[in-house]
């Protein structure tokens, strides 16, 4: 596994919004977006309720407790600033993979509510957040750590099967972790070692 450091200081002054346009039909956001409608009792146009009834009536799990969708740049960069591990899915909506990886990701969040947070980056949506980060291929899923808020640097292990969640348990026992099955103690454990790498690095 190649690790490397990534500053969270970064400019991101170029940041542009998403156009209307440039907003696939199929994406996980678009369903975010629907929802939100729903809850403020907004009239659907007939795309968003096909689209919607498909998938209510599909096996995808929809996002809940500490998955986070990220919103934009500043958002994304503001939930990898902080204490707790994030585990993050770089996703296309145009992949089938991807839409395993993000399920795999929602039904594994639950599990681990206190000791991290899992992100979905659709790079449809929000392209810049995964320019940003040097994605070549997608799925992709990156580990961020930040020991401590006055710490500048943010830690990224980088796992990148092209099947990310076939490979997924994996990637874990190469950081000696066990099942994450039942193990809620998995993240904390995952900090404890990019804690004992970080003062490896500093020696």
């Amino acid at each position: 596994m190649n690790s490397h450091e990534e500053s969270s200081s970064s400019n991101h002054h170029h940041e542009d919004a998403p156009s209307k346009t440039s907003t696939p039909f199929w994406s996980f956001s678009t369903i975010q977006h629907i929802s939100e409608k729903l809850d403020h009792h907004q009239e659907l146009t007939w795309k968003e309720f096909a689209l919607w009834k498909f998938y209510e009536i599909t096996d995808h799990p929809k996002p809940r407790g500490n998955v986070i969708v990220a919103k934009s740049m500043e958002h994304f960069d503001e939930i990898l600033n902080q204490e707790k591990p994030v585990a993050v899915a770089f996703t296309a909506p145009y992949k089938n993979n991807c839409e395993h990886l993000k399920k795999k990701i929602r039904e594994m969040a639950p599990y681990f509510e206190k000791e991290a947070n899992f992100v979905e980056v659709d790079c449809s949506i929000t392209p810049n957040i995964c320019y940003e980060r040097n994605l070549i291929s997608v799925p992709a899923l990156d580990v961020f750590y930040k020991p401590n808020k006055n710490n500048e640097k943010i830690y990224r292990y980088r796992y990148s099967y092209s099947h990310s969640v076939y490979g997924f348990h994996s990637f874990l026992k190469d950081y000696g972790l066990s099942s994450y099955d039942h193990s809620p103690s998995i993240f904390r454990m995952m900090a404890k070692k990019l804690e004992t790498i970080h003062k490896q690095q500093q020696q």
